[in-house]
């Protein structure tokens, strides 16, 4: 008897069995999009290397060296059947390598064909192969991308597959199935709630309304891709997601995707998806766990934390844009295994207009394929994803959810917008103490956290993305209260606050920015009308120089776009307006960083030779890595600390983990790392080890990055 795995406690798992777990569990997921044959294919094969006589007499042996066994199973893929599944199985540990040399590093998947390796017994003692007929994939385009593409999602199939069978040999079964409801009840319990959401009597209500049943009349639409404009404050949120689950209930669609522009965004969209859908039904996704390539040494089977990679097999997921458009272009299991879940679902692209402008085209083309060849309905929605149906293949067309979208430019006319021209901290601080209740946003920390010091008083709040989403959403109820209440209330946040923070202010003061995020600063300025027409006031203003320096990539070149076209509108924030500055805008994105990735994919389909480790390393959302922190608060972020410092990893235990992580730039995660205060426990996980470093107020201690102003 072969043997795939030897457990700690000396249990033994037969190589038959673990590739006829493996088969069955990749050809299911790959049944969805039509490749059920393919999945079994690659299943059957991965790990047939794991017969030679060296693994297996190490394995008993328990040798620790480093021994390559996917290379004999991509090798016997190649030969029967061609290059797409051997790249999945050359690559189901290390990651999908590239085609052929390439001026970097790296191993290729021809250097892996090549390699001699040892003999091995023959595969019809191992597994019964049946060799599928040609994959029948629609080609976008000059099709290479396509075949790419469906390289990748066959390769999640595969991992995901691999990676579930060996946890549960190795924890007997145990490994958690949470208990989900299906799609017609989770939509139930949001048609309870929506009947006393939206209470007549206000115009805005009667906006809110209007769109929710145009949503849920569009929602017996064929599957395909939609657009929803509409402002900020108009209910969008839950009109969308009204429309996804009755689609997904009318054509069988297996989950819901809402994937929002940044992860300081994630808290407000899950605790108002919680309360209406449930607590379990629910998983947020933030960060990609598992960043373990190496191959299995017979000693020792995948780490842990390989397996607390996510899988998104919830009914409802919400991720970030980063973690959802990455994921189509990594190389790494950890990051793909989740893909071949999002065959057959809705996804939800909130203000679509935020996805970077270097990835723009990419991005696009990825919701093309799950389009057109994965059986997925997507909405693009915010103040206007129109323009980037010319970022979309020809063959695709696109249907609006709100057919009414230009009566909408009307919420916003009881708000007068003013331009200060340029604005010190302390004029703006000024302002704020002139005002018992108003909100600031500016475009970096360092600003933020400069404004607030200067603040005083009850009732003053600081918000960004250096609060961990629990203690942010405590913050935000508070602001709430105060809000109704009529009490003092001067909020400063970054853009944080622009998406996914239902509040409602008299007055907000917004740094320059592109119109798209003055717009959305707009919506938290009297959201139900409750404030009278002349007390409304979006004031934009030119921040201090030393701020400019460090402000968000592309800024300059909003406000290029933003400069060329709001002096000649009367009202900023109408639709012709915002046609105008985003003709601009995208004129100048593709003078400036056109997007290669394409066509760089394309082209790979002569002789199936793909770059995948190369766009892996290329096609990121932003110049510096993020890096996670984990905050011990409270008695649940206390728990979860402990319970990772003993060595555990889970799936569960990481979702959980995320509601009280703090994502940095990778420079000062370094900086904190430098000063000692961060327990390091993996090379994912890091833990803040210092109290006084998180402060109640404001979060991360700011002074750990920036230098105190006199």
């Amino acid at each position: 008897m072969y043997i795939a795995h030897i457990s700690q406690d000396g249990r033994r798992q037969p190589l038959s069995d673990h590739l006829a777990n493996t088969a069955k569990l990749a050809e299911q997921f790959a049944s969805v999009f039509g490749a059920g044959p393919w999945g079994r294919l690659v299943g059957e094969l991965h790990d047939i290397g794991k017969a030679g006589k060296q693994w297996q007499s190490a394995l008993l042996q328990g040798s620790s060296l480093s021994m390559d066994h996917s290379i004999a199973g991509a090798q016997e893929a190649a030969e029967f059947c061609g290059l797409m599944a051997a790249y999945c199985i050359a690559g189901h540990h290390s990651g999908l390598p590239n085609g052929e040399q390439t001026p970097r590093q790296g191993a290729t998947l021809l250097q892996c064909l090549q390699k001699k390796i040892p003999e091995l017994p023959p595969i019809q003692g191992l597994t019964s192969i049946q060799f599928p007929s040609h994959p029948q994939i629609k080609p976008l385009g000059k099709g290479g991308f396509s075949v790419s593409f469906f390289i990748r999602m066959l390769y999640s199939c595969l991992v995901d597959a691999d990676l579930l069978d060996t946890e549960r040999f190795l924890t007997q079964g145990k490994t958690q199935q949470l208990p989900y409801d299906d799609i017609l009840n989770i939509l139930g319990k949001l048609t309870i709630s929506i009947k006393s959401m939206f209470p007549p009597g206000s115009k805005t209500n009667e906006l809110r309304t209007r769109l929710l049943q145009s949503c849920a009349e569009q929602a017996e639409r064929s599957p395909g891709l939609f657009t929803l404009t509409a402002p900020s404050g108009c209910g969008t949120s839950v009109s969308s997601l009204y429309f996804a689950l009755r689609h997904s209930v009318k054509y069988n669609k297996r989950r819901v995707i809402t994937v929002l522009p940044f992860s300081s965004f994630l808290d407000q969209t899950v605790w108002e998806y919680q309360k209406l859908l449930g607590d379990q039904n629910i998983i947020c996704h933030a960060a990609d766990w598992g960043n373990d390539d190496r191959e299995d040494t017979p000693q020792a089977p995948p780490s842990s934390m390989r397996f607390a990679s996510d899988n998104w097999d919830a009914p409802i997921v919400i991720t970030t844009n980063q973690s959802f458009f990455e994921s189509f272009y990594s190389n790494q299991a950890f990051s793909c295994r989740k893909l071949h879940n999002i065959a057959n679902s809705v996804i939800l692209i909130n203000e679509a207009q935020l996805i970077p402008l270097p990835m723009l085209y990419s991005c696009m083309r990825v919701l093309g394929e799950l389009v057109y060849n994965y059986g997925c309905t997507v909405v693009l929605y915010g103040i206007m994803p129109a323009p980037l149906k010319a970022y979309l293949p020809t063959e695709l067309h696109v249907h609006e959810l709100c057919p009414f979208y230009r009566d909408l430019s009307a919420f916003y006319r009881q708000i007068q917008v003013v331009f200060l021209g340029k604005q010190s901290n302390e004029m703006i601080v000024n302002r704020l103490m002139n005002q018992n209740q108003a909100l600031c946003i500016v475009n970096t920390c360092e600003q933020a956290c400069s404004l607030y010091k200067r603040t005083r008083g009850e009732g003053c709040y600081l918000v960004t993305s250096l609060l961990y989403p629990e203690h942010r959403l405590k913050i935000l109820a508070e602001i709430k209260q105060r809000l109704a209440s009529g009490k003092t209330c001067r909020v400063i946040a970054t853009g944080i606050a622009e998406i996914g923070m239902d509040v409602n202010f008299p007055s907000v003061y917004r740094a320059q920015a592109g119109l798209d995020r003055l717009i959305q600063a707009a919506g938290l300025c009297s959201r139900d009308n409750r404030y009278a027409r002349q007390r409304c006031t979006l004031s934009v203003f030119r921040p201090e120089e030393k701020y400019r320096d460090s402000q968000l990539p592309l800024l300059s070149l909003s406000l290029e776009a933003l400069d060329t076209v709001v002096h000649e509108y009367e009202f900023p924030c109408s639709t012709e307006a915002l046609m105008a500055y985003y003709r601009e805008l995208y004129r100048q994105m593709e003078r400036l960083y056109p997007d290669q990735i394409v066509d760089v994919l394309d082209q790979g389909i002569r002789g199936c030779r793909f770059p995948f480790a190369n766009v892996a390393q290329d096609q990121h959302f932003f110049a510096e890595n993020l890096r996670s922190v984990l905050i011990p608060a409270g008695s649940d972020g206390i728990q979860i600390v402990q319970r990772l410092r003993s060595g555990e990893r889970n799936r569960d235990l990481m979702r959980n983990a995320g509601r009280f992580m703090i994502f940095l730039a990778q420079k000062h995660w370094d900086m904190l790392n430098r000063e000692n205060v961060l327990d390091v426990l993996d090379s994912e996980l890091a833990v803040l080890n210092r109290s006084s470093c998180y402060l109640d107020t404001a979060g991360l201690a700011m002074s750990l990055f920036y230098r105190e102003e006199d």
